[in-house]
């Protein structure tokens, strides 16, 4: 299994070093990716945008991606809304 941390605000730029780190990972074979964002506070949406992304990607290949919910309020927010807590594709 392999695990991603991510704390504080996730801008833009993080988002794209996110999906750099994530990409390889979700194009192996029955990948299991855990993305912990329990320390992060501010989540821009491009960064939602790369966890669905890679979510999918990694569920094409029969394996997954989950991930440690934040604590922050606002971040916490932003998960729920797009539905990345709930199990599934």
């Amino acid at each position: 299994m392999n695990r991603i941390t991510m704390t504080g605000t996730v801008e833009p730029i993080d988002s794209y070093e996110l999906r750099s780190r994530l990409a390889p990972l979700t194009t192996t074979i029955r990948p299991h990716i855990v993305v912990d964002l329990s320390d992060v506070v501010e989540l821009h949406p491009s960064a939602l945008s790369v966890l669905i992304r890679q979510r999918r990607q990694a569920n094409r290949q029969g394996g997954s991606l989950h991930l440690v919910a934040p604590t922050a309020a606002g971040a916490k927010r932003a998960v729920d809304r797009v539905g990345l807590l709930r199990a599934g594709p």
